[in-house]
């Protein structure tokens, strides 16, 4: 991401439950999930997560937890791939980009953002 006309180095990546459908989502490569640890790392503790709410009973199935992490710098143009095409949004405090994407028939919003 640009930030003031720079790529912005330290950058975060979130993975949530999205708002659809896993269908309305592009698939994600089994490929690229291998090779960003990031992505891998966050989508296994969503996973986790999800599983471990529904067998204590603290949720229904499928309930996700957000999960974040900051990405090391050989990651950088493998996750911002992730979001090409996408707008960058401003809320004063950082910058981001959001997509929504299919693993395995689990819908996640994908988002990277960066603090100002």
């Amino acid at each position: 991401m640009c930030v003031a006309g720079r790529v912005q180095q330290d950058l975060w990546l979130e993975v949530r439950a999205c708002q659809q459908t896993a269908a309305a989502a592009k698939e994600l490569e089994h490929e690229m999930v291998l090779r960003i640890p990031a992505l891998s790392e966050a989508l296994k503790a969503v996973e986790k997560a999800s599983q471990d709410m529904a067998k204590k009973g603290g949720g229904k199935e499928g309930t996700m937890w957000d999960y974040s992490r900051k990405l090391d710098p050989h990651e950088i143009d493998d996750v911002m791939s992730l979001f090409a095409g996408m707008q960058e949004r401003d809320d004063g405090r950082s910058t981001s980009r959001s997509a929504d994407y299919s693993y395995y028939g689990r819908c996640y919003t994908l988002t990277l953002f960066a603090f100002k």
